[in-house]
C-alpha cells in the first residue's frame, strides 16, 4: 500500500482504513474513460441512494487503474472512509453489503450497470495507451475483438492511409480515415447508438456499421419522397 498510511482495521491483517481525501490524489491521471456531466450525477446520485458497494483497483505504485468516476464522486456524495485490502491475483474480492437487499439490491444492480455505459473512451488517450503497452499484452486480452480497436480508432482521425503506390486517375485510396468530433455526452449516446445497430445487423466494425445506417437512412428517405403526394400549383388567374 504504497504512499497511504492509516488506521489498522481492527481484527483484518493487511488492511488499511484512510480517510478519502488521502486516496483523491491517487486518480489515473491518464485515465482512458471519459466521465461526462450525466455519467458523473448517475454514479454521485447512486452513491447517495444505495452507498458504497464496489471496490477500485488501486496498482503496486499507487495509481488507481479502475473505478476512478466512482472515488471522484464518493466525496461529494458523502462518503468520507475508504477501506484498502492487500489483494492477491489468485484470488477475487467480494464486497458484501449485508443491508443491501430487496428492490435497492435489483436497482444498484441496474445502476451499477448503467453507470458504466455512461462513460465514454477517450479515444486519442486510448490509442497512445495501447501504443506503449508492451506486446505480450494482446488487444484480446484488452476486451478488443480483432478489427475492433482498428475501428473505434480509426474513425477519429482525419488523414488519409499514406501508400507509396501510385493512385489511378480517377480513384481514392480504398481506406481513410474521417474525423468526428463530439462532446463528452453526445460521444456516450453516439457509441450506444453504434453498439446497437452493431447488433441489429450483425457488423462487428463500428465503421460499416455507420456507413450501412447512412445508407438505410438515404432509402429511407428516397422511398418517403417518391410515396409522398405530389401538390399541384394551381393556376393564378390572369387579372380582368
Amino acid at each position: 500500500m504504497e504512499n497511504l498510511k492509516g488506521k489498522r482495521a481492527a481484527g483484518r491483517k493487511g488492511e488499511l482504513v484512510v480517510p478519502i481525501e488521502d486516496v483523491l490524489g491517487h486518480l489515473d491521471p491518464d485515465n482512458v474513460r471519459i466521465h461526462g456531466e450525466r455519467s458523473r450525477d448517475t454514479i454521485r446520485e447512486s452513491l447517495k441512494r444505495f452507498g458504497a458497494a464496489r471496490s477500485v483497483v488501486m496498482d503496486g505504485d499507487g495509481v488507481i487503474r479502475a473505478g476512478n468516476g466512482i472515488l471522484e464522486e464518493a466525496a461529494s456524495a458523502g462518503v468520507t472512509r475508504v477501506r484498502v485490502v492487500q489483494g492477491d491475483p489468485h484470488e477475487l474480492v467480494i464486497v458484501q453489503r449485508a443491508d443491501l437487499t430487496g428492490d435497492d439490491a435489483v436497482a444498484y444492480g441496474i445502476v451499477d450497470n448503467r453507470a458504466s455505459e455512461l462513460s465514454a473512451w477517450d479515444t486519442e488517450l486510448l490509442g497512445t495507451t495501447i501504443e506503449e503497452i508492451g506486446s505480450d499484452i494482446s488487444h484480446e486480452q484488452m476486451g478488443f475483438a480483432e478489427g475492433e480497436l482498428d475501428s473505434l480508432l480509426g474513425i477519429l482521425i482525419d488523414e488519409p492511409i499514406d501508400t507509396d503506390d501510385p493512385i489511378p486517375h480517377g480513384e481514392m485510396p480504398s481506406v481513410r480515415r474521417v474525423h468526428l468530433l463530439f462532446d463528452t455526452e453526445t460521444v456516450v449516446e453516439f457509441e450506444a447508438l453504434v453498439e446497437k445497430l452493431s447488433a441489429i445487423y450483425g457488423m462487428d466494425n463500428a465503421t460499416d456499421t455507420v456507413v450501412r445506417a447512412l445508407r438505410n437512412e438515404c432509402e429511407a428517405n428516397k422511398t418517403a419522397d417518391a410515396e409522398r403526394p405530389k401538390t399541384r400549383r394551381s393556376k393564378r388567374k390572369k387579372g380582368v
